[in-house]
């Protein structure tokens, strides 16, 4: 394949080319690009007849390194750290570079599926992989290949087909930054371990050096020195003490002699003060009643004080749920309202939001086309409950069609658009094929409870939107809010309590 003269008969095009080195810079860009995605394509780049880049081609993954030197330079791969990293569906190989090493070229290159790419999420994940390593002068620089299933992705996003979108954003980002992370969390426990090495041999050069007594022990000293240092100590501690002994006479003093590490060391014996040391052992100490110093302190007894909850009457001019003061426990609401203080349950506001989502205006909820249509295989058991419940799933806003046992789900309504349908669906059938008489209305309540995540943690801003959302959606249930959606609490035990009556 060869290109020649590009662009010589456009000339709308010709007219903004600009110097014949900026435009070669561009296709030699391009053609790095190429390289890096095709290792198995040899490709070759002439200009003004001379022969300016020869990347050969490789089928072996021992070799990659040797192209990967030959495009992006031999300090990128000298600096570099192989990756390799994979989680179900996902995978992600290639290589970073070392940021101990100081500054590295900017090169920065990632492939999704074989397709260059420059997406923000995958950027902010490196980055923040990097962020604790680099200096304000360094930048990250990589060439990695992030492999993912064809329907969770989107590419139709970037005019110049550069950006995706991830259905499952989060877990591709945290992918990322784990596999990163993990790979120069490796390098630098490496390179503290041969710091530690050199420091080990650099004590081993300094243990011929001595400190004299009053500047105190030689912190790089080895074992055997130190010894040395304790025996002059403690050699200098008894001539201290012979010459302070050395006033009493010889006639009430007796030697003896004792064993420090193999050497004999004289010590003069006082007769006077063994005497009275004696005596005062053999005295008995007077009993006195020991005082602690933190006496122990009988524990308060306190009474578990009970919360009641407070029944919810009807407030017809009630046109709010109330004022998100915290989240406590993860999914419910510390609330003020015009009821009064209470716990609200996110969950179920989210069930019942979901619900009205769900319940068709018209004839019909409106359904939405999928990006990219989901093709499930279904029994016979499955296919004859799909065509007793067509019309059903229609008016929910299902388009599905069956063929060769085959069901394509092309679109659903606005609710739906965001679950995993793959695994929503067949359950749906399950259940439609147990509850042959099952009505709309069911159908709706048994959909809201599968797309409310009980285990989700809300924070207020989220919480905040939804309450929003439930006022819109339903304005009754803000006025007399069931049971099972909020608990006002009674505080009267706990004031009794705290005021001591």
């Amino acid at each position: 394949m060869k290109f020649l003269i590009c662009y010589y008969n456009t000339p709308a095009r010709r007219k903004f080319l600009r110097t014949e080195k900026t435009e070669f810079s561009h296709i030699d860009e391009i053609v790095r690009r190429i390289a890096l995605a095709r290792f198995d394509v040899a490709i070759n780049l002439h200009h003004n007849g001379k022969l300016v880049r020869q990347y050969r081609a490789t089928n072996s993954e021992e070799l990659y390194e040797r192209r990967l030197a030959a495009i992006c330079g031999t300090s990128f791969i000298q600096n570099a750290l192989k990756l390799c990293w994979q989680h179900g569906d996902l995978a992600i190989k290639g290589w970073i570079t070392n940021p101990y090493l100081g500054k590295a070229a900017e090169i920065q290159y990632c492939y999704v599926n074989g397709r260059i790419m420059r997406d923000r999420l995958i950027n902010h994940a490196i980055r923040q992989a990097y962020a604790d390593r680099l200096e304000e002068e360094q930048q990250a620089a990589y060439v990695l290949y992030l492999t993912i299933h064809p329907h969770q992705v989107d590419v139709n996003v970037h005019p110049a087909k550069q950006e995706v979108r991830f259905h499952q954003a989060r877990l591709v980002h945290d992918f990322i930054y784990q596999g990163v992370n993990t790979v120069l969390s490796q390098q630098h426990q490496k390179q503290f371990n041969q710091v530690s090495v050199s420091s080990n041999q650099e004590t081993h050069l300094a243990s011929g050096l001595q400190n004299r007594l009053a500047a105190g022990e030689n912190f790089f000293a080895s074992d055997d020195s130190k010894q040395h240092l304790v025996n002059k100590e403690q050699e200098a501690q008894v001539i201290t003490e012979l010459s302070a002994s050395s006033q009493i006479s010889p006639s009430k003093t007796a030697p003896f002699s004792c064993y420090n590490n193999g050497k004999i060391a004289k010590k003069i014996y006082n007769k006077k003060q063994g005497e009275l040391y004696q005596q005062l052992m053999q005295n008995e100490t007077s009993k006195q009643e020991k005082i602690p110093l933190f006496p122990e302190r009988e524990s308060i007894k306190i009474e578990k004080i009970a919360v009641k909850s407070v029944d919810i009457e009807k407030n017809d001019k009630n046109y709010t749920v109330g004022k998100i003061l915290t989240i406590y426990s993860k999914n419910f609401a510390f609330i003020e309202s015009s009821f009064g203080i209470g716990l609200l349950s996110l969950a179920e506001a989210e069930r019942y939001l979901k619900r009205s989502q769900l319940i068709p205006t018209d004839k019909e909820l409106k359904s939405q086309p999928l990006l990219i249509p989901i093709k499930l295989v279904l029994t016979e058991k499955e296919i004859e409950t799909f065509y007793r419940v067509k019309v059903l799933l229609s008016t929910l806003g299902f388009d599905i069609n069956i063929s060769h046992n085959k069901a394509t789900i092309s679109g659903v309504s606005c609710p739906l658009r965001l679950q995993n349908l793959a695994e929503l669906f067949p359950k749906l059938l399950k259940y439609l094929a147990q509850n042959t008489s099952c009505q709309l209305m069911e159908l709706v309540v048994w959909l809201a409870d599968h797309l409310v995540n009980e285990k989700q943690v809300w924070t207020i801003a989220q919480g905040v939107q939804l309450l929003a959302d439930l006022e819109r959606a339903y304005p009754e249930l803000v006025k007399e809010p069931p049971k099972t959606l909020l608990q006002l609490i009674d505080f009267e035990s706990v004031i009794t309590a705290l005021t001591h009556e």
